[in-house]
């Protein structure tokens, strides 16, 4: 297989984004949340049609970015609340992931959380 780790990770491709990671602990039986700010490198590019045409809900009002990274990115489920990405002073919750692990890579889509 084809391992395209190398490209995501090459300066010529790749651009800083921060990371923030969410979780969520029980004290006294009340959910106390606190989140990470983690810097990361990865691929960052603007949604295509064919991306909007694999989620279910397809196209959305907001902008929507496609995010490739070769560390795993996570959306909500039992285990957490979904990682949020700062990128160009905007902030973006993903809500799809491909976990392309055995490509070497993660691609997920990200929604604008702010604005239009």
């Amino acid at each position: 297989m084809i391992n395209v780790a190398e490209i995501i990770t090459d300066p010529d491709f790749c651009q800083p984004y921060i990371l923030y990671r969410k979780t969520t602990v029980f004290v006294g039986g009340r959910p106390k949340s606190s989140e990470k700010a983690i810097p990361r490198n990865g691929v960052i590019v603007a949604a295509n049609t064919k991306d909007l045409l694999q989620v279910p809900e397809g196209d959305r009002a907001k902008g929507i970015i496609a995010v490739y990274d070769t560390e795993p990115l996570l959306v909500t489920n039992e285990a957490g609340i979904s990682d949020e990405i700062e990128w160009r002073e905007e902030r973006y919750r993903l809500f799809q992931i491909w976990p392309y692990k055995d490509y070497g890579y993660y691609k997920a889509l990200g929604e604008r959380m702010v604005g239009d």
